[in-house]
């Protein structure tokens, strides 16, 4: 089903897919994760790790960590982005 707005990450990810007209297993070879991956993130179970940002980014062909609407999602759109400015500082802490 497409997402009726796009106010999520997940929504982002599944209207991409749906437009491009992909199947779940086709996205996996862009963003490289699993199949059950992209599962659980357009049915909200988890969301997305920072290190698959990039590659979803990629995949979109926009960034949308600044049109997410939801508290959370902007939070992680914070964080997301202090990771990336720590690392490319060098101050990342593993």
């Amino acid at each position: 089903m497409y997402p009726k707005e796009l106010n999520t990450l997940r929504d982002h990810i599944k209207a991409k897919r749906i437009d491009l007209g992909l199947f779940q297993k086709e996205v996996t070879k862009t963003i490289g994760v699993t199949t059950d991956t992209i599962t659980n993130w357009e049915k909200n179970r988890n969301q997305p790790m920072y290190r698959h940002y990039p590659r979803i980014i990629e995949f979109l062909g926009y960034c949308p960590l600044e049109l997410l609407s939801t508290f959370n999602e902007r939070l992680t759109n914070n964080s997301f982005y202090l990771r990336m400015s720590q690392a490319e500082s060098g101050l990342e802490s593993n």
